[in-house]
């Protein structure tokens, strides 16, 4: 769900270099091998780079191009682009999830992904913030907030980010998470614990992920369960006004 960040990619070309500086030692032969074996390193992080950011582009000028009309809008990254959410919940909800996608992405292109028709949003991000060493759940959790504020006027459910079985990550999400309860807290959002019905234990289940950090169908099934009188509630609001 990640693709290959720019600071991954430069780690990457990075850590292909340093194989080539210490390839003198072995060797011309050696020598040869590694240099191979550091273009196509760069090429294949090169290609993945840019087809990720193809997609995300692709997919962002989709939700642009589409008609207005959906009521409820599920927000977020590949966590929830993931889900056929329409047959979930029903036919007024539409997933604006997009793969790779951080705090920083969803609240820059807002615009093209909750159409003026949007009564209530799902937002869970800050996945792809957390699983970085160097992410800052307070900085994800003021981006946050922004996007939170960007959408008043609207009933906004601020989901829980869902846990890896990476420790430090975790701790990271945990912290997120924690930071987001206490925003919804102050009132301008409601916080929903996606994890306590998925992950009890604090830590991806094997039985809900096919590679410990996307989700499989089980999985979906139990966090619509989670969200879907939440979305019945609200469409019978939107037939009554």
């Amino acid at each position: 769900m990640t693709g290959v960040s720019g600071k991954a990619f430069l780690a990457l070309t990075a850590g292909a270099l340093v194989l080539l500086a210490v390839g003198g030692a072995g060797g011309y032969g050696l020598r040869v091998q590694q240099d191979r074996a550091v273009r196509e390193a760069a090429l294949r992080a090169r290609l993945l780079h840019h087809a990720e950011g193809a997609a995300y582009r692709s997919r962002l000028s989709h939700f642009a191009a589409l008609p207005d009309g959906p009521t409820t809008i599920m927000l977020g990254d590949s966590l929830t682009g993931g889900a056929q959410w329409q047959e979930l919940l029903g036919a007024s909800v539409a997933n604006r999830g997009i793969g790779g996608d951080t705090v920083a992405g969803v609240r820059a292109r807002l615009a093209q992904s909750v159409p003026p028709s949007t009564r209530r949003v799902f937002l869970m991000i800050g996945f792809n913030d957390m699983i970085q060493a160097s992410g800052s759940p307070q900085t994800a959790a003021r981006d946050t907030a922004a996007i939170v504020a960007a959408l008043t006027g609207k009933t906004v459910y601020l989901q829980s980010v869902l846990y890896t079985q990476d420790p430090a990550a975790n701790a990271r999400i945990r912290r997120l998470n924690g930071l987001n309860r206490d925003l919804c807290a102050r009132g301008p959002c409601t916080y929903l614990d996606i994890g306590a019905a998925l992950q009890p234990a604090g830590v991806m289940p094997p039985e809900l992920s096919y590679d410990g950090v996307h989700l499989n169908g089980e999985a979906y099934r139990r966090w619509a369960a989670v969200i879907r009188p939440l979305v019945v509630a609200g469409q019978a609001r939107d037939a009554a006004a």
